[in-house]
């Protein structure tokens, strides 16, 4: 009984390698329309989308990554930050940040399902993406917030890279773990 959603679903994986190119306006507003669906508490859509393109922009959030993990006190951060190869979205062509009002009762579940539908939705239209968590990091900086123009009184919590994918190596789920399911009946 599986159908086109469902197994939509169950095939996307989050893609590390993009090609530069951008992605089509067409798609992008697809992408963000999907995003603005997505269920909210009490309807009250208190999200706000930054399509990020800029590569300068890209490149300073990613400096800000290497230095922020390079003096954190997680060991694996600090490994990622010591990898020259280390680049916070992947080389893609677009990200995408996800904010919500700060303090909203459920805002980040509600940014949570909408940065959900967006990876969906790219990869229904043959786009690639990966969701960025540890973008917060940078994200939530007073100085990068004004740079990308996220509002006042608004708090970033998610991020996702897009674009096309650059290797041709499908990627294999990893196997589902048994045994996390139990019935109340």
């Amino acid at each position: 009984m599986v159908n086109e959603t469902i197994s939509l679903i169950m095939g996307r994986r989050s893609i590390r390698t993009f090609k530069p190119e951008q992605i089509e306006e067409e798609k992008l507003r697809i992408i963000l329309d999907a995003a603005q669906y997505a269920p909210n508490g009490g309807g009250r859509q208190l999200w706000h989308f930054t399509v990020v393109q800029n590569q300068h922009m890209i490149e300073q959030m990613v400096k800000g990554m290497i230095d922020i993990m390079s003096n954190s006190a997680l060991a694996r951060y600090q490994q990622k930050a010591a990898d020259p190869n280390y680049h916070t979205f992947y080389h893609a062509p677009t990200v995408i940040v996800v904010s919500g009002v700060e303090n909203a009762k459920g805002i980040e579940m509600d940014c949570a399902a909408a940065t959900e539908n967006m990876i969906i939705a790219a990869e229904s239209l043959e786009l690639s993406s990966c969701w960025i968590g540890s973008a917060e990091l940078i994200l939530v900086k007073e100085e990068i917030k004004k740079a990308l123009g996220i509002p006042e009184g608004y708090k970033p919590f998610h991020a996702v890279s897009l674009g096309y994918n650059s290797s041709r190596t499908a990627v294999k789920p990893a196997p589902r773990k048994e045994n996390i399911v139990n019935y109340v009946r």
